[in-house]
């Protein structure tokens, strides 16, 4: 079955990063570290747990300058790396601070958590080196904290392990699938704004591009130049030596065109053999260019008529894109009067152009979600999740936990498999699937739970836990997010049961450890849902041709990989007669409006079978793994319903998927249908007489 998402129509896009900008989440962690000390000092107070002198005298000398920092950055502004190093740089304090012994706010492993917690938001951003100094600085304050609460030095060494390879994994875990997500949605959002033949923009990408080279013109108080390009009688190279040698063509000129133009110019392609330059500055240089490396090309015979105008970008907006184009396709059309292969100036209308037709709307229907994202790089887990059960296994032993012969037997097995674990995924670099994610997850959540509810201690117990926070983002990763949620909550749930049984007042810890795991697994939920829109959104966008609303070559190219095996697949390759006629007779806005037109009708054929595109200018390809009869039966049926003066020219091809002799993409098979285009329009030409639907086989 084909199923293509389909936009809204003349929705215009806009690059928005799938990472948060950095100031204004580092301010938001600074005011919450802020907060959060404050409510844990008011909780203290009332228990009559008051801080000595000098530690209020910390605590006061900290508030107002990271308040003041926080709004500032929150606002948007100071967003320079000082700026962000200061705050994390006040992050680290207040977590010192309210660690101290003589300030009874914190406990250690409660202030561990919160860092991880930091870091897991920073490593979000898209600054790598602010990333990198709260990583660095979350290590040295859990160095500093860690040495000056252990009881030896066996015991600080371990600790220190367990919180470096959680930082680590947890820190770059985020960051790598938040970059994965922002890389995917970046190339996506590329196909989106280019046209998948010439790898120029399109006319989607033309109308989000112009208004920055706008406001970069202004800025240089200079002209905008916009050129209007045609290829001369490409219709009759189309027609002579098929639409397989003309999209060559098309790629060379468009070439061409991309080295003629300058440095931040916009090229693009709004028609079949329709190219429109925009620049800044004259027009006239970058069309005499255009022309002199074209005679000097491996296809000296193609020539081009081009349209231009110069406007001062001052007296512009972004709304007046298309009129600018429509002025300079007036040029356009008065240099294939002069006998082409010239360019002419073009003139404004007496009347302002009114934009291209809207592309007609169509249903949209939801393309299939892109799935959980899971890091690419093996090890990226695999050291850090190695020493995380070792340092567990060590704090066993050097504490001497023993839950019994059973519980240390299956506690050395745990231990021993993960460290074996990580140990493989690093050194093998195994493909970390789902299923793998899931279990080094469970094995280390396992291990951790079991360490702190047999630990004799405070301290190793707290350490102990630490490792959840990375289970609850490894599962995140990998479980639905409804799972991952239950998952998180189960597991807050499980951690605060083991520290309240063991110590029933130490209700600060729980806090901030609950809080540091819902808040870790909401926010790579934030950045699983915004991946997975931003992807259905610009999907459906990269399969959609801009003006006809039906599906372009990448879209048509989709629907070909979905076919089964055993599948008959039908192509039908339409072909408007004379459409050089309609554009010369109406301009090219009149030819995009009866394009649109077209559309519409053909869209009707549009089902769970049936994919309807468009391939070029005024070349439309049905195709469907219906039967071929009922197709064919349907295309003619609607092409009755053309428009008034409208005919279409008509090849069919077949072929069944998975055969020896079938191709192995859509593409030949547009041309075996070509080939019987190309027929209909000859025995059309010798009959004299306009069909509704020429058709032949090919």
């Amino acid at each position: 079955m084909f199923f293509l998402a389909v936009p809204r129509p003349g929705e215009d896009l806009e690059l928005r990063t799938a990472l948060p900008r950095p100031g204004r989440v580092v301010g938001g962690l600074l005011l919450a570290t802020v907060l959060l000390v404050g409510a844990l000092a008011l909780t203290g107070a009332v228990a009559g747990q008051v801080p000595d002198l000098r530690a209020r005298t910390l605590v006061l000398a900290l508030v107002l300058p990271s308040l003041a920092l926080a709004a500032t950055l929150l606002r948007g502004r100071r967003q320079t790396r000082g700026g962000l190093t200061a705050a994390l740089f006040l992050i680290d304090a207040w977590v010192v601070v309210a660690a101290l012994p003589s300030v009874p706010l914190l406990p250690t492993a409660a202030a561990m958590a919160w860092l991880a917690l930091a870091t897991v938001v920073v490593a979000m951003i898209a600054d790598a080196t602010v990333h990198r100094i709260q990583w660095c600085g979350a290590v040295l304050t859990s160095a500093s904290v860690v040495t000056r609460g252990a009881s030896d030095v066996p015991d600080a060494v371990l600790s220190l392990v367990l919180l470096t390879g959680g930082l680590a994994a947890a820190g770059l875990l985020v960051r790598h699938t938040a970059l994965r997500a922002h890389s995917r949605f970046a190339g996506l959002h590329r196909a989106a704004l280019t046209d998948g033949l010439t790898d120029v923009l399109n006319r989607r990408g033309l109308t989000t591009a112009f208004p920055a080279l706008l406001a970069r013109a202004q800025r240089h108080e200079d002209s905008v130049g916009v050129l209007v390009i045609d290829i001369d009688h490409f219709k009759q190279l189309n027609d002579r030596h098929g639409h397989d040698h003309g999209d060559r063509v098309l790629q060379e000129v468009c070439r061409i065109i991309t080295g003629a133009a300058g440095d931040g110019d916009l090229v693009g392609r709004i028609g079949g053999e329709e190219m429109v330059v925009v620049t800044v500055g004259p027009a006239a240089t970058v069309a005499k260019r255009i022309r002199a490396r074209l005679a000097d090309s491996a296809h000296p015979d193609v020539t081009v008529s081009i349209g231009f105008v110069d406007v001062d970008a001052r007296g512009l907006t972004p709304a007046t894109w298309w009129t600018l184009v429509a002025d300079a396709d007036r040029g356009l059309y008065d240099a294939k009067r002069a006998g082409r292969d010239t360019l002419r100036r073009g003139r404004p209308g007496v009347t302002r152009a009114p934009q291209r037709p809207a592309a007609p709307m169509i249903r949209p229907r939801v393309g299939r979600s892109p799935g959980p994202l899971t890091p690419a790089h093996p090890a990226l887990l695999g050291v850090p999740f190695a020493l995380i059960n070792l340092a567990l296994l060590g704090l066993c032993l050097v504490h001497r936990i023993v839950p019994g012969p059973l519980g240390t037997a299956a506690l050395i097995g745990v231990a021993i498999t993960g460290a074996l674990v990580g140990t493989a995924m690093a050194a093998l670099r195994a493909p970390l699937t789902r299923e793998l994610l899931v279990a080094g997850a469970t094995v280390t959540v396992a291990e951790a739970l079991l360490v702190a509810a047999t630990a004799v201690d405070e301290v190793t117990r707290l350490f102990a836990l630490s490792p959840l926070l990375l289970g609850v983002l490894v599962l995140g990763l990998a479980l639905s997010p409804p799972v991952a949620r239950l998952v998180t909550v189960g597991l807050a749930v499980a951690a605060a049961a083991v520290v309240l049984v063991a110590e029933p007042a130490a209700s600060a810890t729980v806090l901030v450890l609950t809080v540091s795991m819902v808040v870790a697994g909401e926010l790579l939920h934030l950045v699983r849902r915004d991946h997975e829109s931003a992807v259905l959104t610009l999907q459906a966008t990269a399969v959609t041709d801009p003006l006809t609303a039906l599906a372009n070559r990448r879209g048509l190219d989709q629907a070909f990989a979905r076919a089964r095996p055993g599948d008959t697949v039908t192509v039908v390759a339409l072909d408007v007669d004379d459409f050089k006629a309609i554009n010369d007779r109406l301009g090219h806005v009149g030819g995009d409006a009866a394009l649109v037109d077209l559309a519409r009708v053909l869209g009707s054929l549009t089902d769970a079978r049936t994919v309807v595109g468009r391939s070029g200018g005024d070349e439309f390809v049905v195709m469907s793994t219906a039967d071929p009869a009922v197709v064919l039966d349907r295309v003619h049926g609607v092409t009755r319903a053309l428009p008034a003066g409208m005919t279409v020219s008509i090849g069919v091809n077949h072929t069944v998927i998975g055969r020896v002799d079938a191709p192995r993409d859509l593409w030949p098979l547009v041309a075996r249908a070509d080939v019987g285009l190309l027929a209909a329009k000859r025995d059309r030409r010798r009959s004299g007489t306009a069909r509704r639907g020429s058709t032949a086989t090919g």
